[in-house]
């Protein structure tokens, strides 16, 4: 009776072991700010940037080739911001520049069902699945720095004055213009190989937004483009 309920133990846990995927995951970011409902009068800025993500996968066969599953990771979002205003009053012309850098650092949770497909050739060949995924990815803001240009060119008639400040933000003034928590959707594909390896782009944006100010600075949402490269440890 014991060595049949050995038995049972042992299939149970090696078919869970085959239905568990959990790995490490790294790779590179690229990034894209968008803003709306700015306010009358300022120009809508361009920001892209890129950074890294690593930290790692869990995922689960709930039925055949149909997995649920999460990722953990901490990622940088590193863009610059360029923003340029033009105003006219009568024979005063007036151009406003705003040159802004910014490096946020985030812990991105994105959850997601995901179908596989076996692209093997024959029966006795290497399998090598095409994954479709998608889901929701709530976004914790970390921490950040940033540094902001300002220049200001006032032509009147034949004369021109310039003026140009820098500042740093601390770390609390980056805090203040970054929300603690954003969601966002995310989708994409996966080419997995049989010994574990795996290879990941996807899309990510925010559904909510990720600045405080409303008000000044309208609403800002993060877009993501991700190529990851993963590892299933549990791979046989």
């Amino acid at each position: 009776m014991n060595k049949v309920l050995l038995i049972i133990i042992l299939v149970i846990g090696g078919g869970a072991k085959a239905q568990l995927q959990v790995g490490p995951k790294l790779g590179y970011n690229y990034v894209s700010v968008g803003y709306k409902d700015l306010p009358t009068g300022i120009a809508t800025p361009e920001a892209q940037g890129a950074g890294f993500h690593i930290g790692g996968f869990v995922q689960y066969e709930a039925v055949d080739n149909f997995f649920l599953g999460s990722d953990v990771l901490f990622s940088s979002r590193a863009y610059n911001e360029i923003s340029i205003t033009n105003e006219q009053f009568e024979s005063i012309h007036m151009k406003r520049e705003s040159f802004g850098y910014y490096s946020t650092f985030y812990l991105d949770i994105p959850v997601f069902a995901k179908y596989a497909i076996n692209l093997k050739a024959r029966k006795y060949g290497t399998d090598k699945f095409l994954c479709f995924y998608g889901g929701p990815m709530p976004s914790i803001f970390l921490s950040g720095s940033g540094r902001v240009q300002e220049t200001t060119r006032t032509d009147l008639y034949d004369q021109t004055t310039t003026y140009q400040t820098e500042r740093e933000l601390s770390k609390s003034g980056i805090k203040e213009r970054f929300k603690l928590f954003h969601l966002g959707v995310h989708a994409g594909l996966q080419f997995s190989l049989d010994f574990g390896l795996n290879f990941d782009v996807r899309y990510t944006r925010s559904v909510t937004s990720i600045n405080k100010n409303l008000t000044e600075e309208g609403n800002m949402s993060n877009g993501m483009i991700q190529l990851s490269v993963g590892y299933n440890i549990l791979a046989d």
